[in-house]
């Protein structure tokens, strides 16, 4: 398992994305921002073997207002573009929930696979 933390606010999928002339989606302004910044945020952290990525745990700051459905499409389509998971069709286990975190810390990520056991994933 990889645990990833972020201290950048996360956004909603409905701020990532806007609909255009013939709803031909494409990618805001405040979308690119959080996208090169989480991108960022992934490369100063060390990673141990991140491949066949098939469950995300998702845990978001209390803090962070809004559906947090929302915000899981937002981070599993940055996570794709990163290259850290293939495409979020093969995620077969997604979790997510709003928990206290640390003050400088908005959002944790723990990436694994199937063949990893399913333990408690807070280490806060």
């Amino acid at each position: 398992m990889v645990k990833l933390h972020f201290q950048s606010n996360p956004i909603s999928v409905n701020a990532l994305y806007r609909s255009g002339k013939n709803n031909r989606r494409y990618l805001t302004q405040e979308g690119m921002f959080f996208k090169t910044q989480m991108a960022a945020e992934i490369l100063m952290q060390p990673k141990s073997s991140l491949t066949n990525i098939t469950y995300v745990h998702i845990m978001l700051s209390k803090k962070i207002k809004g559906d947090i459905d929302n915000y899981a499409k937002a981070i599993l389509d940055v996570l794709t573009s990163c290259g850290i998971i293939e495409d979020d069709r093969f995620i077969s286990r997604l979790f997510i929930e709003k928990t206290e975190l640390p003050e400088d810390i908005r959002f944790q990520l723990a990436l694994g696979n199937d063949h990893e056991p399913v333990t408690e994933y807070k280490d806060y």
